[in-house]
């Protein structure tokens, strides 16, 4: 079951990607450009589905690692009203509307849980939330990752072409998934940045003493 503790003594199955899985991310991840084109391409061909759609009050949940994030995006992404990001998403991720489409034909398999790669007891599927929505910061922001730069984006930075791709992303996930609201998980960089109503942060203590210590959050 998708956030439930794994039980003690069970067997661990071991988290495994299929090889086209691998092979499919690593296009993506290598080749930006191409999918950002693809995406574009995809909210041209599906303008009428998501024209009177909008973007309202989407929440953010963002915290230290190991600080519960995972757990409550798993409670509010259980509504009946919200979407976000799940493992199924992936890897395709800039192409929401297509993929989705394409998994509804597809028959849905018997799964049980299996235990993240972080080995924290939480059992996820394939249609468990997950913070995928990091592969379009990535695509756009490609030194998100680099730590030998800055990646801290203030309210002040400006990304038009992201800025529109994102709003538009997300309306095609609101529309294939008939939601109303988006959640999502985010690092406390990208939720500062993000046009949001709601941002839940999870042990800000946490935060500001480890700022005022002078150590690393992270």
């Amino acid at each position: 079951m998708s956030g439930a503790s794994k039980a003690q003594g069970a067997a661990d199955p071991g988290f495994r990607v299929p090889t086209w899985m691998h092979l499919l991310g690593g296009w993506v991840q290598r080749s930006p450009a191409t999918w950002i084109r693809l995406g574009n391409l995809e909210t041209r061909l599906v303008e009428d589905a998501i024209a009177d759609l909008r973007v309202e009050r989407p929440v953010y949940v963002a915290g230290l690692a190991r600080s519960g994030t995972t757990i409550l995006l798993e409670q509010l992404a259980a509504h009946p009203d919200v979407v976000s990001h799940r493992y199924v998403d992936f890897p395709p991720v800039l192409t929401p509307y297509w993929w989705n489409r394409w998994l509804a034909l597809v028959p849905k398999a018997e799964e049980s849980g299996q235990e993240r790669v972080h080995k924290d007891g939480i059992l996820v599927t394939s249609q468990s939330p997950e913070a995928f929505e990091e592969v379009l910061w990535m695509s756009f922001f490609p030194d998100t990752h680099d730590p030998g730069r800055s990646s801290v984006l203030g309210r002040d930075d400006s990304h038009p072409a992201f800025e529109r791709f994102y709003d538009e992303h997300l309306r095609k996930l609101l529309a294939v998934r008939q939601r109303q609201r988006y959640v999502a998980k985010a690092t406390t960089t990208w939720c500062a940045w993000a046009t949001c109503s709601a941002c839940i942060r999870m042990r800000a203590s946490s935060w500001r003493s480890a700022t005022r210590s002078g150590t690393s959050p992270r």
